[in-house]
């Protein structure tokens, strides 16, 4: 009997430690899984549902005998629509999508430093579960000498809460999308995008002399004067960055309307997976490609904060420094 106890007492601290050891790593990946749903569901949903709406079915704007602007009233009943069918779009996405795979090298599973990210992969299911809330809110900024921009933009906070079998994680991402953009504007972008990529202008100088492409009879320059002209706001560009290759693919995400864009080169891959690996990015944020890319002194930094971390937990000094050591490698 004495045995048994001292077998089962023996399985259950390994299999607490394992637990301990492996619970950190899928947290972790859990939270980039949830901040990537949270991430592609709020911006299709939100971009899709506000393609079907201008400006003027929002705000109706009263003017006196001169022209001028006296009020601007709210159209209560389209900017509801709004915030209830990106609410109940998004939490239909959220329910399709309860279900999903974390995977964990082997060697991580036994604890060791040395053999941890190294092995098979061990997959975990998990189960997630999310609401959202949105508010549409307006804005006054001034736009130049008396000018002023009214701008209309909708509040997305996505809560998931991702099961795993150890625990639970939750996530909390806020997205902000501005309603009925200047459509004009967007196509003067887009447009842009194309010249660049067809006519692989050396700077932007060189660019402003180049015909453009959809319109043979003018510059980009003057376009561009034509466009502030025609938007009301002073329109400039600053840069631009083209990419190209020869042995792969390119791959792009566009996410919040421009507020976040990611272009992922990648070969021997398909654009399935280079577009899953842009929206990593994008909800990641990750400032390097690998390890042996971070700087010496951006690594000796954040050892620094760790220590100072660990010492405020009660740890002493030269016990700090180690486990910092051990988390570094």
């Amino acid at each position: 009997m004495l045995t048994v106890i001292v077998i089962f007492l023996i399985a259950f601290l390994v299999a607490s430690g394992i637990i301990r050891s492996i619970e950190p790593v899928i947290n972790k990946q859990c939270v980039y899984y949830a901040k990537s749903i949270a991430t592609k569901v709020s911006n299709e949903q939100a971009t899709a549902v506000m393609a079907n709406y201008k400006y003027q079915d929002l705000c109706s704007i009263e003017k006196d005998e001169s022209g001028n602007i006296k009020v601007i009233k709210s159209n209560i009943i389209p900017v509801n629509e709004i915030t209830s069918d990106i609410a109940i779009k998004i939490q239909d996405e959220f329910d399709k999508t309860q279900n999903g795979d974390v995977f964990v090298r082997l060697g991580t599973l036994t604890g060791s430093k040395l053999l941890s990210g190294r092995g098979p992969k061990v997959k975990f299911k998990i189960v997630t579960n999310g609401n959202v809330e949105t508010d549409l809110k307006s804005e006054f900024t001034s736009a130049g000498i008396n000018q002023t921009l009214h701008r209309i933009y909708l509040n997305v906070t996505c809560k998931v809460v991702i099961l795993t079998p150890f625990n639970s994680v939750e996530e909390e991402n806020s997205e902000t999308d501005f309603v009925a953009q200047n459509a004009e504007f967007k196509s003067f972008v887009e447009m842009l995008a194309k010249q660049v990529a067809l006519k692989n202008p050396a700077d932007v100088d060189e660019l402003l002399e180049q015909t453009s492409i959809e319109d043979e009879s003018k510059k980009i320059s003057e376009i561009l004067i034509d466009k502030t002209a025609k938007i009301g706001e002073k329109l400039s560009i600053r840069r631009f960055a083209r990419f190209e290759t020869s042995n792969g693919i390119v791959e792009k995400y566009i996410h919040g309307d421009g507020k976040i864009a990611v272009l992922v080169e990648m070969e021997n891959a398909d654009n399935t997976l280079a577009k899953d690996i842009c929206m990593q990015i994008a909800a990641a944020k990750p400032e390097y490609l690998n390890r042996e890319a971070v700087p010496a002194e951006r690594v000796e930094k954040e050892m620094e904060i760790l220590k100072v971390q660990a010492m405020n937990e009660g740890k002493p000094e030269n016990i700090a420094e180690k486990s910092c050591k051990k988390r570094k490698n």
